[in-house]
């Protein structure tokens, strides 16, 4: 979901402007006509660009970092992916992670 929306926050102007074009090229009765016309209407509220924003952020940010270690190799064992013992370590930072910007938040710093 973060990559789709990072997709989205970064060509929202595009996107936004083809579904405006196949809404006009497209006849009511098409399926790109009502993808596109969904489309449209979704990506016409601020708020819904705002939300957008927010998950690909906290993506970027939060999640891709903390869950990239399920990707990589373990130097001591030479196998890439997931590791068990590793799961509650990388939750335990995370955790760490999020309540210091719960903090962060709280104290408005």
């Amino acid at each position: 979901m973060g990559c789709i929306a990072n997709f989205f926050d970064i060509f929202w102007d595009v996107i936004f402007q083809m579904a405006k074009a196949a809404i006009v090229v497209t006849t009511t009765d098409t399926a790109m006509n009502k993808i596109a016309s969904n489309l449209f209407s979704f990506m016409s509220h601020p708020i819904l660009k705002a939300d957008v924003n927010f998950v690909s952020t906290y993506a970027k940010m939060v999640l891709s970092p903390n869950l990239l270690w399920d990707q990589t190799t373990d130097p001591n064992v030479g196998e890439p992916g997931f590791l068990t013992f590793h799961r509650l370590v990388r939750f335990f930072l995370n955790l760490q992670q999020l309540e210091d910007l719960k903090a962060k938040l709280a104290h408005k710093t």
